[in-house]
């Protein structure tokens, strides 16, 4: 497609997905790769150029934070997304991101551009669950003594990421139990073999456990329940920043608690590239054809 299209700021997944997105015919520019360790056959040019020009703006999934500050692990200084850079930014221009903080969102609408925001869309959310899980578990294999194979894991959440992540533990051996409120969910897991548990329940069960893994983006294990897990337990807690683990009750008691973030990039950036790649070049030409 004969489009001009800037990446703005991210990390290898960006790499990966700009080489793809320039071998399909878009004229792909790049922000923020200033510190990039290698050669990219794509242009990195200044963030006033490149949202300018630009007819398509792709931005990370992690997208920013509650200051504007835009994720961008290879950037030699903050990029910051704020009413000045939008300004320069063509009513019309199509501007997608993993998911847009208020802020954002009213700039945005205020200039009159188009934005998708993509992370919880479930074709995209399923296939980057592949590597999230693949992540969490290698993650999980780090920081504990034992192996996965036998070992007591609990799943908190079973959404797009929870699934992926229990099927695969149970197909290395692990005995999975699966946290939910959501009856359907527990239901769903009880028939792919797995221990249901509710979460009103988590207390009376949780310091069973040797490894815990939670994917839901709000505070579940609090103060109360990390009192009741054993001080052997390993936490890998993969949900949104900033998790949903009271990490400093649990590094008050000598419990390891991990907030692992960003790992599709992390692990697999090639495979996490080439998702966005086969992904984003039809949201594209629905929005603009």
């Amino acid at each position: 497609m004969n489009v001009n299209l800037t990446i703005l700021g991210g990390d290898n997944r960006e790499v990966e997905l700009a080489v793809r997105l320039n071998s399909q015919g878009f004229k792909v520019k790049m922000v923020g790769f200033d510190n990039y360790p290698q050669k990219i056959p794509v242009e990195n040019i200044s963030i006033a150029e490149g949202i300018s020009r630009a007819q398509v703006i792709i931005a990370p999934l992690p997208g920013t934070d509650n200051n504007g500050i835009l994720y961008a692990k290879h950037a030699k200084s903050k990029i910051v997304i704020d009413e000045d850079i939008i300004k320069h930014v063509k009513p019309g221009t199509l501007f997608i991101i993993g998911s847009t903080k208020p802020f954002l969102k009213k700039i945005l609408q205020a200039g009159r551009i188009n934005f998708i925001e993509v992370a919880e869309m479930d074709e995209i959310a399923i296939l980057n669950s592949i590597p999230t899980a693949e992540g969490a578990l290698q993650k999980a294999m780090e920081e504990t003594e034992i192996t996965i194979h036998n070992s007591r894991s609990m799943v908190i959440g079973f959404g797009r990421c929870g699934f992926t992540l229990s099927r695969m533990l149970y197909g290395i051996g692990a005995k999975v139990t699966v946290a939910s409120r959501n009856e359907v969910s527990l239901a769903r897991a009880w028939e792919m073999g797995f221990n249901p548990l509710s979460l009103n329940k988590l207390e009376k069960d949780i310091g069973k456990f040797e490894i815990i893994f939670n994917t839901v983006p709000a505070l579940v294990l609090d103060k109360a329940l990390i009192e009741r897990i054993s001080t052997n337990t390993v936490i890998i807690d993969i949900a949104a920043y900033p998790g949903g683990t009271d990490f400093e009750a649990a590094d008050k008691r000598g419990i390891k608690a991990k907030l692992v973030l960003g790992l599709p990039g992390l692990v697999a950036p090639k495979t996490a590239g080439q998702i966005l790649a086969q992904i984003y070049p039809r949201l594209i030409k629905k929005y603009l054809c």
